[in-house]
């Protein structure tokens, strides 16, 4: 995760705390799991193009059905 995202997250937990939220403790649960989960997806979706890259490097060309 950059660190402007996660300086993101933190700071709206610290604005959940400062002002008063009357569920707090779920709400910064909340936004500490997609801290968490949000790089991850990143993280996912970065891995899943690497891996589709390689399989069209190492594919072969196909025209009419037939390899080339």
């Amino acid at each position: 995760m950059t660190t402007s995202l996660a300086d993101r997250f933190k700071q709206m937990r610290q604005d959940l705390i400062n002002h008063g939220v009357q569920d707090v403790g779920e709400a910064t649960k909340v936004v500490d799991a997609l801290a968490f989960q949000v790089p991850l997806i990143g993280a996912m979706n970065a891995r899943a193009l690497d891996e589709i890259a390689a399989l069209i490097k190492a594919g072969e060309r196909l025209r009419s059905g037939r390899r080339c």
